[in-house]
């Protein structure tokens, strides 16, 4: 599971067929492009490059692809109104959504690389480009014409944060860096990349050197080198040969965007935003209603990158040791960086919590900011003949993790409209524990694949110290979800093969074994000759409850505390298809 910035916004003004434009070009370019023009081509650019460069080794590659997803179930029906956010089903769209289309996304990824003696220069860049699907747009009306608490539309009828495609549409430098030796053992890479470390799937307790857009996609897509952000840092290998490791130094001088530290996820109202909140956007601003005295220019939900709890100038980094004893593959770290988002409550008497965590904010609810984390983690993985599998462990330390509290079951500082979360936040220390088996299966009697399958089975915990139940604690702002002190998923992942490896289907299993609830994913991928990839997948969410229960503005039900994560799920399984040119 683990493999390895110029904005482009979609502008109101743009016809349909402007923005359908990108896609057809890259659909059009998968269909018709053979092996041999890709091949002529290919070593074409190469000569050329090899000789602008003298380099001793220069190489052009990439792939264009072509994605769709599609609703298996109804996510458009539920009320509009004071009550909005205590439906069962997401607000409105004003039809049954099953089987509406979610996606319809192009991708054209370019990789150059060039190596000249030992010093390699490297730069990729990916663009993705949506076409405005008719539930999309229904999407982005819905975001026009819902505040966050259920009054009455914007008179201006359409979102005044920004188009909802702006979180779909970009075209980014995903790698620009230079490799070179210093000496005989030590290596440095200086530039824009991504940084890998730990050893934990679906779930993640070291791999935070960079973060991850879960924007588009959510945590599913399997490379997840696809979702992560990439950072400008200087990265530093020494390697000591007589010890059998090495130490890798990363140091990030603060020079990234706002928008690529810590994880984004979609509060913005699209079609990977957490139940009951499609369609609604926090960003919006609130001229629907009089929640400041200057009610048309301030959002919701504001964001701040240079806040005292985290600051994008502030200089991370971390080490990280990896060395092998006897059989075994093992490694210790320290990093500190960027944890997951945080709201910091508006510090005002009529929205904002009285607490001590209140502050001035640009928004009316408050801001989201991006607490700075220290974690030290260890990992260990070795072969047991006795088992024939690999066994593994992650264990990780994390310390000044920032919480949202206030589940409004114990009551709350919140004195009008008793938003869950929104008493304020405070810090604790965690205990992130992995173990997983990676077997081989042999399966080829019993359904007759071509050879052993590959099963891998994932225990991950994450525990709170100093947990008290008086703390209150919630798994995200808007949700009465308390957390408990421990939450514990099991998954598991089966990959098969038939056909010599030309029909390789799998399935993806998980369950929360704390709230109740879990997903499966059944896929299969298709190789078409050397060049070709098709994938269809399907996304099925389950909870013990119909959903997390989000706050009412009326004092309504808030005393159930739903399944905190596969509850933001409910509502949203999805059929994807995927078709991918290498090249």
């Amino acid at each position: 599971m683990k493999k390895a910035i110029f904005k482009g916004s979609a502008q109101e003004a743009r016809s349909t067929n402007l923005s359908i434009k990108p896609l057809v070009v890259a659909v059009a370019l998968t269909l018709t492009f053979s092996p041999s023009i890709w091949a002529q081509q290919s070593n074409s650019k190469t000569d050329a490059a090899s000789e602008l460069l003298s380099g001793d080794t220069t190489k052009i590659g990439g792939y264009v692809r072509a994605m769709g997803s599609w609703n298996l179930e109804n996510a458009g029906s539920g009320n509009v109104g004071n009550n909005l956010l205590t439906n069962d089903k997401m607000p409105s769209t004003g039809q049954d959504e099953t089987g509406a289309m979610s996606m319809a996304r192009g991708t054209v990824f370019l990789d150059f690389e060039a190596k000249r003696n030992q010093t390699t220069i490297k730069a990729s860049v990916r663009s993705d480009q949506e076409v405005e699907t008719s539930y999309l747009k229904r999407l982005n009306q819905k975001r026009a014409g819902n505040s966050v608490l259920g009054l009455n539309a914007l008179p201006t009828g359409k979102s005044t944060s920004s188009d909802l495609m702006d979180q779909y549409n970009d075209t980014q430098i995903r790698d620009l860096y230079v490799d070179f030796p210093i000496s005989e053992n030590v290596q440095a890479r200086i530039g824009k990349q991504q940084v890998v470390w730990g050893e934990s799937d679906f779930f993640r307790a070291m791999d935070i050197v960079n973060g991850f857009d879960y924007r588009w996609r959510s945590f599913l897509e399997v490379e997840n080198e696809e979702l992560r952000k990439t950072n400008w840092m200087a990265n530093f290998r020494i390697n000591f040969p007589e010890q059998n490791g090495s130490l890798q130094a990363i140091i990030k001088p603060g020079l990234d965007r706002g928008e690529d530290i810590g994880n984004s996820y979609d509060i913005t109202g699209g079609r990977w935003a957490n139940n009951p909140y499609r369609g609604v956007d926090f960003y919006n601003v609130n001229n629907a209603n009089s929640f400041t005295a200057d009610p048309s220019t301030k959002a919701y939900l504001g964001t701040n990158y240079r806040h005292h709890l985290g600051d994008k100038k502030d200089t991370t980094g971390g080490l990280r040791w990896t060395g092998l004893e006897g059989n075994l593959n093992y490694s210790l770290a320290v990093l500190n960086g960027f944890g997951n988002p945080v709201v910091v409550p508006a510090g005002n008497s009529i929205i904002g919590s009285t607490g001590s965590t209140a502050e001035a904010t640009s928004g009316s609810l408050g801001d989201v900011v991006f607490p700075k984390i220290t974690a030290y983690g260890f990992t260990l993985n070795g072969y047991s003949p006795t088992f024939d599998a690999v066994f593994s462990t992650e264990q990780v330390l994390t310390t000044g993790v920032a919480y949202n509290f206030g589940s409004m079951k114990n009551g709350s500082q919140n004195p009008v409209f008793n938003i869950p979360g929104l008493d304020g936040y405070m810090k604790k220390n965690t205990v992130t524990s992995m173990f997983r088996m990676d077997k081989s299966v042999d399966l080829t009697k019993v359904i007759g694949t071509s050879r052993p399958s590959f099963g891998s089975v994932q225990v991950f915990n994450t525990h709170i110290l100093n947990y008290n139940k008086s703390d209150d604690l919630v798994g995200l702002i808007g949700f009465t979800g308390a957390l408990k002190q421990n939450t514990t998923w099991v998954t598991g992942i089966l990959g098969m093969n038939y056909s010599n490896d030309r029909i390789n289907p799998a399935l993806a299993v998980g369950g929360d074994m704390t709230n109740g609830g879990g997903f499966i994913i059944p896929s299969v991928e298709f190789v078409l000759g050397d060049f070709w990839r098709l994938k269809a997948e399907a996304d099925i969410f389950f909870s013990s409850k119909s959903r997390p229960q989000a706050f009412d503005n009326q004092g309504g039900n808030v005393a159930d505390p739903g399944a905190p994560l596969m509850g933001y799920f409910h509502g949203n399984d999805q059929f994807v298809l995927r078709l991918t040119r290498n090249f």
